[in-house]
């Protein structure tokens, strides 16, 4: 005969068999809430002092700032971070072959200016743009440069794609072929400004898509 606590068990145990199917079945859904900053893509990164420094620095050099300060545009911004990563090894290998130091302030503007502009497309881009398997091609505010971007889902209690959105980004070399691709992730997106959206790349991402020291260590 079954008792009371036996049932009550029971019946916990059928609760929670029937929740784990719903979500299995797609029901379950998780929302990426868009953010937003009162004010352009500039004034944005400008604000995030200790942060953003070294990018607003080539942007000032190329005479970019403009274009976040008035267009409608996707910013995939890299960080400080980044910036010191790829400076601290091409002065490595500067100074074991005794040549000077390249530092941002003056390095080639002509080679900073081909690896910036892979960071600023000429469209709004969030998250939900991209929800395709193979990404979408999305081209450069100069020079009509082909990139590529792809949603991704991380995992959230045991549900796979349950997580966070993030972004894989795309330097696509000019081929359809993506092995022949350099690419990085986000680590946030879909921050609105009132001209356009950023995406802020992952620490660890290199500057320049692994061109960085090929194009100024010269």
């Amino acid at each position: 005969m079954m008792t009371v606590k036996n049932l009550c068990v029971l019946i916990l145990t059928i609760v929670l068999l029937t929740t784990a199917c719903r979500k299995d079945g797609g029901d379950y859904s998780y929302s990426n809430t868009q953010r937003s900053f009162p004010g352009n893509t500039y004034e944005y990164l400008k604000s995030n002092t200790g942060r953003f420094d070294s990018l607003l620095l080539v942007l000032d050099r190329l005479h970019l700032s403009d274009t976040l300060k008035t267009g409608k545009y996707t910013l995939f911004a890299p960080t400080n971070t980044s910036f010191r990563f790829v400076l601290e090894n091409l002065n490595a290998i500067r100074k074991s072959r005794q040549l000077p130091p390249v530092y941002l302030l003056q390095a080639d503007v002509a080679q900073l200016d081909t690896m910036m502009t892979k960071y600023i497309l000429r469209q709004v881009f969030n998250t939900n743009d991209m929800n395709y398997a193979d990404g979408i091609s999305m081209y450069t505010v100069k020079y009509n440069y082909p990139m590529n971007g792809r949603r991704r889902t991380t995992n959230a209690e045991g549900l796979i794609g349950g997580g966070p959105s993030y972004l894989e980004y795309s330097d696509t070399r000019n081929s359809k072929y993506n092995r022949d691709w350099v690419t990085t992730t986000t680590q946030s997106v879909n921050l609105v400004t009132t001209t356009g959206i950023v995406h802020v790349l992952r620490e660890d991402h290199a500057f320049g898509f692994d061109e960085f020291i090929l194009r100024l260590n010269k």
